[in-house]
């Protein structure tokens, strides 16, 4: 059991790190301003990113992101209310 664990943890941090990857190449923007928001731990960024959000009618920022022309401008706003605590 204990391996079957390790295994997933270990398969659930690989794609945190490839959206992580994703996200500085496609949205520099956004992942700069949330590591000023959510701190420089790049894992926990991501799965914000992963994440879905009642703000943004249940999607996640990366479905917004890729689903949107003005995706990007969402997640920002996002980003500021939860800097500002207005989120």
């Amino acid at each position: 059991m204990a391996k079957d664990l390790k295994a997933a943890v270990s398969s659930l941090e690989e794609a945190f790190f490839a959206v992580a990857d994703a996200m500085k190449t496609e949205h520099p923007e956004v992942w700069d301003k949330a590591k000023e928001v959510f701190g420089h731990e790049d894992i926990k960024i991501a799965e914000w990113l992963a994440s879905s959000s009642p703000a943004l009618g249940n999607k996640s920022p990366c479905d917004v992101l890729s689903e949107s022309d003005n995706g990007e401008e969402q997640v920002m706003d996002i980003i500021g209310r939860i800097e500002h605590g207005l989120f």
